[in-house]
């Protein structure tokens, strides 16, 4: 078995359509750890960097080891929100001067009052799944007793996520609505019945769900942002060198091999896999050109300007981008989570819903 761990869809379902009973929990806004043959690993399977934190979740690491188990859950702190989560999980050494210092303005710029030995005391394990060995087709209720076994040996440093039977889209909406009213993010639904599957789960296959709240807004479109994407071909990768000076695009005859050790001697590679073997996308600019295709608005947002992701078809970000002056003063209803936001900051993931005719 190759291990990635099990992911919702991103697609939101009509929680009429969802097949009940499932089992629901608070879906959490922290950062994701597996337990693998001994390691603290992230969602992308590296290692956990904090050696503080690695040195408090060793001994979760060796019963893991100990008892063939994957653990699957989150770092968290349900006292402090995620950007203060992520500093502690992904900063090397937190006795280090320079993180003692961001630390001190994170939380100045947050307005909370939280010393760092506190925050980090506070984070524990809290484990959502488990597997036994490659039983990735034991039903989820079953795999929970892996979980009330772990909380039972190791109740300071690991949490398990409780599960709630849900039978109607009633009863998720109103559980949807006590989780945001304490300060959760949403809910994960799950499949009793379910089997852990590698990977990100499809509505189709009905084995999780994520319920999450969005806020819409409006916004007046100020600026319509060009798309890029990263240098594949052979004629990409000539353009920019020859745009650079490096090669006459009309006269050279090197073979595509040739192209691609003098393009990424000067720029770099262009694509690298992560430890789930998928493609990681180059965000360098050396790597990457301009096409003609919009990619997001930039909207104003109580004074502050704000990226708005453009959730169309391709066609429509083409269109977009050739009549992008046609845009500029538009007002676009767009959705955002509130959850996690900054006091006084910016929205979180941003996306377009459709552009407010209606508000000219």
């Amino acid at each position: 078995m190759k291990y990635k761990p099990m992911l919702a869809p991103n697609d939101q379902v009509e929680l009429v359509d969802v097949k009940y009973p499932v089992l629901g929990s608070y879906k959490l806004d922290g950062i994701r750890c597996i337990f693998y043959k001994g390691e603290i690993l992230s969602r992308s399977l590296k290692p956990i960097v904090n050696k503080q934190l690695r040195a408090k979740m060793q001994p979760l690491a060796d019963y893991s080891r100990e008892k063939n188990l994957i653990l699957d859950g989150e770092f968290y702190n349900h006292n402090i929100p995620f950007g203060l989560i992520s500093s502690c999980v992904m900063t090397q050494d937190v006795t280090d001067k320079k993180a003692i210092k961001s630390w001190a303005e994170k939380c100045e710029e947050r307005d909370i009052e939280i010393t760092r030995e506190e925050a980090m005391n506070g984070i524990k394990f809290y484990c959502f799944d488990a597997i036994k060995g490659e039983e990735v087709e034991e039903r989820f209720v079953d795999r929970c007793g892996y979980i009330r076994a772990l909380t039972f040996n190791f109740p300071k440093s690991a949490v398990e996520v409780k599960q709630n039977i849900l039978e109607t889209a009633e009863e998720v909406e109103s559980w949807f609505k006590t989780a945001l009213d304490i300060g959760y993010e949403g809910l994960i639904l799950k499949d009793p019945n379910g089997r852990y599957k590698c990977g990100r789960g499809t509505v189709k296959e009905a084995l999780i769900y994520k319920v999450k709240p969005y806020r819409t807004f409006d916004g007046v479109i100020k600026e319509v942002i060009q798309a890029t994407e990263v240098i594949n071909s052979r004629l990409d990768m000539l353009k920019r060198l020859d745009a650079d000076g490096v090669l006459d695009l009309h006269s050279n005859d090197l073979s595509e091999n040739e192209v691609k050790v003098i393009y990424e001697g000067r720029y770099g590679a262009l694509k690298t896999t992560n430890e789930l073997g998928r493609s990681v996308t180059s965000k360098k600019k050396g790597d990457r050109i301009l096409i003609e295709k919009a990619c997001d608005f930039m909207v104003d947002y109580k004074g502050n300007n704000v990226k708005v992701v453009i959730a169309m078809t391709d066609a429509e970000k083409e269109e977009i981008w050739k009549n992008k002056e046609q845009y500029i003063g538009k007002v676009l209803e767009y959705k955002f989570m509130e959850v996690g936001m900054k006091k006084g900051g910016l929205p979180r993931h941003p996306t377009s819903i459709r552009i407010r005719y209606d508000k000219e």
